[in-house]
């Protein structure tokens, strides 16, 4: 998002995708979503500032395990969601500008989807999810999709704070404990291999103190 913000030749529609693209990572990172309900996310129906504040809404019938998910985003969150909203999100509405739509109009002025496409059409989520893969590719040398930011969050969880593993079952919208628990048990495997690992190199280490290969 700073990316776009601070390259002063970018065209706008360019700078819209890649702060797009920037927000859907954050907001994934802060509260990752499945796909499928990111994608579908709707201004005013999912996505909307309640008290001052932005909260993500789904009905049962919108969740995968028919539970009602809501989270509020974090203030630190805010600020971008809406210069998102503000400048980018309408430079995308407006499309590429072709095919008998020239000037400043928007494609779908009624559509009321966050996620919005370089043609000014809603963002599928196949396309959203390969959006954030090449993004995060590019950036961190390792493409993530979408399910990925959710495991990262019960690994790290498990890992830094096990005894509020419940925790990333709330914040994952899980309808019981056992989805979690599977990250749960592979994250103290991975802990206790990495600790037998230590152990072995600092025993290797003391032996090579002492004269002995």
């Amino acid at each position: 998002m700073d990316e776009a913000e601070a390259a002063p030749r970018w065209p706008a529609r360019r700078k819209a995708v890649v702060f797009r693209d920037g927000l859907a990572i954050a907001m994934l990172a802060y509260r990752p979503v499945r796909r499928k309900n990111l994608a579908m996310m709707r201004l005013g129906r999912h996505l909307m500032k309640v008290s001052g504040r932005w909260q993500i809404v789904f009905a049962p019938e919108e969740t995968k395990t028919r539970a009602p998910y809501e989270a509020v985003l974090p203030e630190a969150l805010g600020p971008r969601l809406e210069r998102y909203l503000d400048v980018h999100r309408p430079v995308l509405l407006r499309g590429e500008q072709k095919d008998g739509n020239p000037g400043n109009r928007p494609v779908h002025p009624e559509l009321d989807a966050v996620w919005i496409s370089q043609s000014g059409t809603q963002l599928m989520a196949e396309d959203l999810g390969f959006q954030i893969f090449v993004r995060t590719r590019r950036e961190f040398g390792r493409g993530l999709f979408p399910h990925m930011f959710r495991d990262c969050v019960a690994t790290a969880v498990a890992i830094d704070n096990p005894k509020h593993i419940g925790d990333a079952s709330l914040i994952l919208g899980h309808a019981d404990h056992s989805t979690t628990e599977k990250h749960y048990n592979h994250a103290r495997s991975l802990d206790a291999s990495r600790r037998h690992a230590a152990m072995l190199a600092s025993l290797r280490e003391s032996l090579k103190a002492n004269g002995n290969r």
